[in-house]
């Protein structure tokens, strides 16, 4: 939706210009109205990058003021049920002078405070100054779907939407070796971590809200998806619960003033949001719902005919978006920027589907975020579900089922998984992450820095009772909020919110999250079957996508790029005075590994060293978006 900054510092007044800047360098965020607001004698500064999509005019423009001026909001993201929480604080006296959320949002701190955080279904990250109690409220979603980021020296408070807008400000941004390292063994881990690739820099943690006052911030969770489980104490999800509670989400996401679309792969997920709209009454016409369909030019994993059968069954509107190796070498860089990552290999695809959405005039996207995570959507989660059907000792038919559909996804894979088991415990979800970590050494021995990060991400897993479910329990959860799915979520939002599109998730619908969590392995992965609740229970997805068994995403064929053009840029990268000379890492050193590895061909192990480009890039700083 937006892009919101600000500064706080008690002693002594913001210097002029400086919220402006660093509130600009989110204009990509939201390109429709920028603004700031400044307290009495300037201690106090908030920034809105607007990005109109409710209640476009300008009367919901931000950052947005309480009639009495005791409370002044900026806020990114959107409160999906705020129609039902207008109502109920209208039955309290409110009057509203605007339709926005904006507005509902602001009335509901104002009633319930802190409280408010959990009457609120949507996502969201933003700031509330308390002229009275003379404080900054700064909370995030319950899953992180928005980000925050802040730094505190101990007498000046700064936060913003996104890592680089602290270019912008006085204290600038310095890349951080020691956390690029950390960054590096951890690649999927990092967005559980409070710190960042930068010095000083901190993000605020999905589920989490920070108080700053003239001690200091003070942070402090407020959502838990385990213990609002145990709660709950009622029975398992069934797979009606489920259907309805989608179609729930999927209507809610389609509370707009502006037109809607959806980046469709052809997969369960994204086909399953785009059928779900696509048959949802009046939504298709009165949106003017269109599906942009990602394509790489002659990849053997294009996967644009399965997005076709989809389109094709609902007529309807889409647009191809071709994607080829000239789109990676002009964007590389600017991806790069925008992810501010260093493990990613180009995400140009899905930067180029969202550009393809700016043009056409969308501004919202549906999409499929969180399925695989909620639902069994990865092989490995069909082996650690057969670890748990052993030791519960299942019949011998659903043991041969399962081994079966093992094999068939990776060929000697069941047999080797049943001796594995048989001789030794299952490996944990840490050991793997270590192991698989160790292929990282050698980058991280190029490193100027060593990581000396605490292992807060292990040691918090290890101390949730959510410990004591099912492995397959454990490993949904895990994905869902340390690993994939975090990762995830901050990479759409950066590459999106770069073409100003705002990202919808239904299956991030908390209601729809606690009740994939309570409900039984079986309706995930029954037969073998990954996400099986999709294939059997949601009879909108195409019957084509429901027996889909392959499973490839949105791939780019990035090693046989590397073998032409993008392997050229690569080498002539690593030979600029920017890698040479680097503080960060050994740049001779990779010079010669990528020089090496062009020269024999060894294009895989040439991708290998992507992070250290990135990180290359990150420094270099060529610019905001």
């Amino acid at each position: 939706m937006c892009g919101i900054s600000g500064i706080l510092q008690y002693q002594t007044p913001i210097p002029d210009n400086v919220l402006e800047r660093f509130n600009q360098s989110l204009s990509h965020r939201g390109p429709d109205a920028q603004s700031v607001y400044f307290s009495d004698h300037r201690h106090l500064g908030l920034g809105h990058c607007r990005l109109s999509i409710v209640d476009t005019s300008r009367a919901a423009n931000q950052p947005f003021v309480s009639e009495d001026k005791s409370l002044i909001l900026t806020f990114n993201g959107e409160i999906y049920n705020y129609p039902e929480l207008r109502h109920e604080l209208q039955s309290f006296g409110y009057v509203f002078r605007t339709t926005s959320d904006t507005e509902v949002l602001l009335r509901a701190y104002q009633h319930w405070g802190i409280d408010c955080l959990s009457r609120l279904n949507g996502m969201w990250a933003f700031a509330i100054w308390d002229q009275r109690k003379r404080q900054l409220f700064l909370a995030r979603d319950r899953f992180g779907v928005k980000p925050v980021y802040y730094r505190y020296d101990g007498e000046h408070f700064a936060f913003a939407s996104e890592q680089k807008a602290f270019r912008c400000h006085p204290q600038g941004l310095e890349v951080c070796a020691e956390q690029a390292s950390f960054l590096m063994l951890y690649p999927e881990a990092v967005e559980s971590e409070r710190k960042t690739l930068y010095k000083d820099v901190d993000k605020l943690l999905p589920g989490e809200y920070l108080i700053v006052t003239q001690k200091g911030p003070e942070h402090k969770r407020w959502w838990n998806t385990y213990d609002q489980l145990t709660e709950l104490q009622d029975l398992p999800s069934t797979a009606e619960d489920l259907q309805y509670l989608f179609s729930q989400a999927c209507e809610i996401r389609t509370r707009t003033d502006v037109k809607i679309a959806t980046a469709l792969s052809g997969g369960l997920d994204s086909s399953a949001v785009t059928s779900r709209l696509a048959t949802l009454p009046g939504i298709k016409e009165a949106k003017q719902l269109r599906s942009f369909i990602g394509s790489f030019v002659d990849s053997d994993m294009d996967e644009y005919h399965w997005a076709k059968l989809v389109v094709d069954t609902h007529q309807l509107d889409y647009r191809r978006v071709s994607v080829s190796e000239d789109d990676v070498l002009e964007h590389v860089e600017k991806s790069c920027l925008a992810l501010e990552d260093v493990n990613d290999l180009p995400i140009v695809g899905q930067w180029k589907v969202y550009q393809a959405m700016h043009e056409d005039g969308y501004k919202v996207s549906l999409e499929g975020h969180g399925g695989d995570e909620l639902l069994a959507g990865y092989h490995r989660h069909l082996t650690v579900y057969l670890g748990d059907v052993m030791r519960n000792r299942a019949s011998p038919e659903i043991m041969a089922t399962l081994i079966k559909a093992l094999g068939d996804m990776r060929p000697g894979a069941g047999s080797a998984f049943v001796r594995s088991s048989l001789l030794q415990a299952p490996m944990s979800s840490e050991d793997l992450h270590h192991k698989l970590g160790s292929k990282k050494l050698y980058l991280r021995s190029l490193l100027r820095g060593t990581s000396h990060f605490s292992n807060d991400i292990v040691n918090e897993r290890n101390s949730e009772t959510y410990k004591q479910e099912t492995m397959l329990f454990q490993k949904l959860y895990e994905d869902f909020h340390y690993f994939t799915l975090p990762y995830i979520l901050r990479n759409y939002d950066r590459l999106s919110m770069s073409h100003s599109v705002e990202v919808r998730s239904p299956f991030l619908d908390y209601r729809f999250v606690l009740a994939a969590f309570k409900a039984d392995s079986q309706l995930k992965l029954s037969g073998g079957r990954t996400k099986s609740l999709l294939r059997d229970h949601f009879p909108f997805i195409p019957e084509g996508i429901r027996k889909r068994t392959d499973k490839s995403g949105f791939s780019p064929p990035f090693y046989r790029w590397l073998k032409q053009g993008l392997g050229e840029w690569v080498v002539s990268f690593a030979n600029d005075s920017i890698v040479r000379d680097s503080s960060l890492f050994d740049g001779k050193a990779l010079q010669r590994a990528v020089n090496h590895c062009h020269e024999s061909k060894e294009f895989e192990q040439m991708g290998m060293f992507w992070p250290l480009i990135n990180l290359a890039i990150l420094d270099k700083g060529t610019g905001l978006l």
